[in-house]
C-alpha cells in the first residue's frame, strides 16, 4: 500500500481542530454539494465536524465530503485556504 501523501488542506483542518487559543467556531468550510441536481455552495461550521479523514471531512449528520469538494475555508472575514486574505 502506498504511503498517504501531504495534504495541504488535511493538515490545516487537522491544525485548526487541535490549536489551543483560537475559537473553531468562527470557521466556515465552503462545499460544493448538489441540491435537486444542481452544484450549489454551502457554508458549514467548523464545529459541526465530526472527523477528519485521510480523503475529507465527516460532518455531525454523518454526511462524507471528499476534500475535493471543499472550496473554501474562512475564519471570520479572513480566507486560510485556498491561501490569499480576504474576498
Amino acid at each position: 500500500m502506498a504511503a498517504m501523501g501531504y495534504n495541504p488542506l488535511r493538515e490545516l483542518l487537522n491544525r485548526l481542530r487541535w490549536e489551543k487559543g483560537e475559537p473553531c467556531h468562527a470557521v466556515s468550510l465552503v462545499v460544493r454539494v448538489r441540491r435537486g441536481g444542481i452544484e450549489v455552495e454551502e457554508s458549514l461550521n467548523f464545529s459541526d465536524l465530526r472527523a477528519v479523514t485521510a480523503s475529507g471531512v465527516i460532518a455531525q449528520d454523518q454526511t462524507f465530503l471528499p476534500f475535493h469538494r471543499i472550496v473554501g475555508v474562512w475564519r471570520g472575514g479572513r480566507r486560510l485556504w485556498p491561501r490569499g486574505g480576504t474576498e
